[in-house]
Order: C-alpha cells, then sequence, then structure tokens
C-alpha cells in the first residue's frame, strides 16, 4: 500500500499538468468555435 501511494503521488503532478492541458486545449477550441460563429468566413 505504501509503495501505491508513493506511486500516486510522484504520477500527481504529471496527471494534474495534463488535465489542465486538455482543459486549456478545449477552452481554446470553444473560443475559436464562438469566433467563427460570430464572424463567418465568406
Amino acid at each position: 500500500v505504501e509503495n501505491l501511494k508513493q506511486i500516486t503521488l510522484q504520477n500527481l503532478p504529471s496527471l494534474i499538468e495534463q488535465a489542465e492541458h486538455e482543459c486549456v486545449k478545449h477552452k481554446r477550441n470553444r473560443i475559436k468555435e464562438e469566433r467563427e460563429l460570430e464572424n463567418p468566413r465568406k
């Protein structure tokens, strides 16, 4: 069990980073889509 805790604690920062990265990517895509809806390219 101790070993499992260590692995989890070691992986946590990278897991959080990954989640934040996905979140930011998702937000950027949404903003881009909203802008394209407001200003459709002709």
